[in-house]
This record gives C-alpha cells, structure tokens and sequence, in this order.
C-alpha cells in the first residue's frame, strides 16, 4: 500500500518509496559476500543509487581500518557508522564526526572480568582496534578472514595492536574504547556471572553478530542510534531511509528505518523485523532489493 505525501509517493508497511534519500547497510553477511569479499551487483547498485543523488552509507561492527577497504572500493558516501553505532567517521579525511566511548573505569573491569573467564577480547577505537587472544580463535570463518586480510595490501589492512600483558591492554583502551567485544573461550556463551559483573559498572548497550560472542558498547550506542544521528546530519527524515541487515544488532536500524530490508540469509528474527526479505548475500540481495525500491 502507497499513499501520497507532499507530492511523493511514500513507504506504508507492506508497500514500497520512489521518495528514498538514504540507504543504510551493514557490511558482514549483507552487502559483502561470504568470507568478507565484495559482490559486484551490490558494489554496481550503490554506484547507480548514487548517481540518482541518493546517499549510501555503510553502518558496520567494524572500525574504520578495518572497513574503509569495503567502503572506498565500492563507492559508499563518506560518511560511515562504525562500532556498531558508537561512532561516525568522515572517511574522506579519517575524522570521527561522532564518538561515544566507554567510561575508563568501566573498561577497566569489562576487561578483567573476560580475563577471568578465558575469553578473548577485541577493543575498538575509531581508527584502529586491539587484541588480547589466551586461545587463539581457530574455527573455519576466523582463519579465512584472517587469509583475506593478508592478501590485500597493506594499506588496507586493519590496524591491529595485539597485547599479551593485560594491564597494558587496559591502560591503552581506557579512552578509547567504543567497542568491547569479547568471544567465550571456544566460541562458547560467556557465563552468567560475566554479564553481571558488566552491569554493575554501569550502563550499556549489548549486542551480539554470533554464536559465542557479545559487543559491549556505551549507553546510547547501537546502529538504530548511528542511523539516525547520521540521518539527522544529512536532513533526511526517518521515512526516506532504507535500512538492510543481516543479524540480530541490525534489528533496531531496519525497525526505525522507513523500509528494512532482510536478505535471505538473515536470522528468523532479523526477517520477522523486517518489511522486505530479499535474496541472500552472495546471490547480490542488497541490488535485487534496490531494483524493485528504486530502480
């Protein structure tokens, strides 16, 4: 269903927008293909919406140096929400336009406590990230994307500090840390008493990409969040905006979004949020979705 508003014909649950002025993506399992590489119908879509004055952004877990690969190569607009929402970087000169980090205190015990428990712990500041690894992460999806990274070339590779001492994790993350993410030992659930000694530290948002794995992000930080501070920035209004998603911390962006787009490979509950399921990753659903919204 359509109707019409100021002259355009805009979304209604179940219908579709000719009045889209920003179209948002996640990165991992959505706009890339498996195993972290670019699908070239998807990297021809953004180019195409771009050209129709459309603005597309990248709204990613990752950090900048660890995503502005994907975002150069393709074409995305400048602007970029990392971390999971906890920041905004303007790619085309490396400044974070938006930042909120995690309380030093805080950082501090989130980092003990998944010491104690074993786990290995990725931090990630803006423009770079750091790693404490006891059991060095082995599954198959771990080492193809640690071969991918070592086939491109340096400059765009992540910035990776990797750290042994722990106290010297600690005292490196303390003003920095947008994003705490920490995988169970194995890749198991964290247990109970982890998440307890979280909370106690004080307010945050948690979210998780898979199995095994939970990101820990100041109050006020998710990609909903990002979205819309980056939506705000540009003028465009909440019902302009396309959102597409694959996992569980997309939910919130493709709800808020005027149309969220699942692709097929998107867990149950990402597509029962969404207002349109689309092909998979790999089968380019991100430009399948953008040839029956706009083209």
């Amino acid at each position: 269903r359509v109707r019409l508003c100021a002259g355009k014909i805009c979304f209604i649950k179940g219908g579709y927008s000719v009045g889209i002025k920003l179209i948002v993506t996640d990165l991992d399992g959505t706009f890339l293909d498996t195993y972290h590489t670019l699908n070239e119908e998807n990297v021809k879509a953004v180019r195409r919406a771009r050209e129709q004055g459309i603005y597309v952004a990248a709204v990613t877990a990752r950090n900048w140096s660890a995503c502005k690969w994907a975002v150069t190569e393709t074409g995305f607009d400048p602007l970029c929400v990392i971390n999971n929402g906890a920041a905004i970087v303007e790619g085309s000169n490396e400044k974070l336009a938006f930042e909120n980090t995690i309380p030093a205190p805080a950082v501090r015990a989130i980092l003990q406590a998944a010491a104690e428990a074993e786990a290995s712990i990725d931090v990630f500041a803006g423009m770079f990230s750091l790693e404490y690894e006891p059991t060095r992460l082995s599954t198959k999806d771990m080492v193809q994307w640690r071969t991918e990274w070592e086939k491109k070339p340096a400059h765009c590779r992540p910035v990776v500090e990797v750290y042994q001492d722990l106290e010297k994790m600690i005292q490196r993350a303390s003003d920095v840390s947008e994003n705490i993410t920490v995988h169970g030992k194995d890749l198991t659930e964290l247990p109970g008493w982890f998440y307890r000694r979280v909370i106690e530290q004080g307010e945050f948002y948690l979210t998780s990409s898979h199995t095994g794995c939970i990101d820990i992000m100041a109050y006020g930080s998710t990609k909903r969040e990002g979205v819309e501070r980056l939506a705000g920035m540009l003028g465009v209004k909440q019902e302009e905006v396309v959102a597409f998603g694959d996992n569980s911390n997309d939910i919130g962006m493709l709800k808020w979004a005027g149309t969220g787009v699942a692709v097929g490979n998107a867990a149950p509950s990402v597509q029962a949020a969404a207002d349109m399921v689309t092909a998979r990753n790999d089968e380019g659903g991100f430009a399948k979705a953008l040839e029956t919204l706009i083209f």
